[in-house]
């Protein structure tokens, strides 16, 4: 398990050489394959074993196998990192939870408006598109920002402000962070309501953007 953080802890890391980068993914995929071969042989009752009765081939598999693994790791631990630090920078809203613990579920939606823990994904179009009336030709790539969509005060008033009293329902926040599992682990450490400041932060070296 220590290998397999330290490898999606150097793929997202946004410091990290292209080299480095690619031999981690790489090692990350002959650990998810060998994951994959394991639950063949032994099938549990989890996705990855319900993966492997698919008509998906093996690369799909590794493929597929790896960004639920990474990319749930990643956002699931940042979201309850970062979901902690706000709570600890906006005492009032952490009182209004511990005071009423209830608040859990919505907290967690607003958390995830407020944070936005993503990378900003990059779509490149294979042949020009015209959206609201801008032309994107083939070849240019477009940048969607979902901080700036969490941030719209059209959608959200006062958008930079977390309030946890707030019904931030229809944001788009990352997938990987946001089925029922993960969002389950982050309501229950929000109902806890027990957040306190450690002695020492550990911070890890990734781009995040908000707003």
């Amino acid at each position: 398990m220590l290998r397999f953080q330290s490898q999606v802890a150097t793929i997202f890391d946004q410091t990290a050489d292209v080299e480095a980068k690619g031999e981690a993914d790489m090692a990350l995929l002959q650990y998810v394959n060998e994951l994959f071969l394991a639950k063949r042989a032994e099938p549990t009752d989890d996705l990855l074993s319900d993966l492997t009765t698919s008509d998906l081939t093996d690369g799909e598999l590794d493929g597929l196998g790896g960004l639920l693994l990474a990319a749930g790791l990643d956002t699931t631990a940042n979201m309850l990192g970062l979901g902690t630090f706000a709570l600890l920078s906006n005492p009032d809203q952490l009182e209004a939870l511990r005071a009423d613990p209830a608040l859990a579920e919505q907290a967690v939606e607003e958390l995830l408006r407020y944070l936005s823990v993503a990378d900003p994904p990059a779509r490149s179009a294979h042949e020009d598109v015209e959206v609201e009336g801008e032309l994107i030709r083939a070849g240019e790539t477009v940048t969607i920002s979902v901080q700036a969509t969490n941030r719209d005060p059209h959608m959200f008033p006062d958008p930079d402000r977390l309030d946890i009293h707030r019904k931030a329902t229809g944001h788009p926040a990352n997938p990987s962070a946001t089925p029922p599992r993960p969002r389950a682990r982050h309501t229950a450490a929000r109902r806890s309501a027990r957040a306190t400041c450690p002695p020492s932060w550990s911070w890890t070296r990734h781009l995040r953007t908000e707003g």
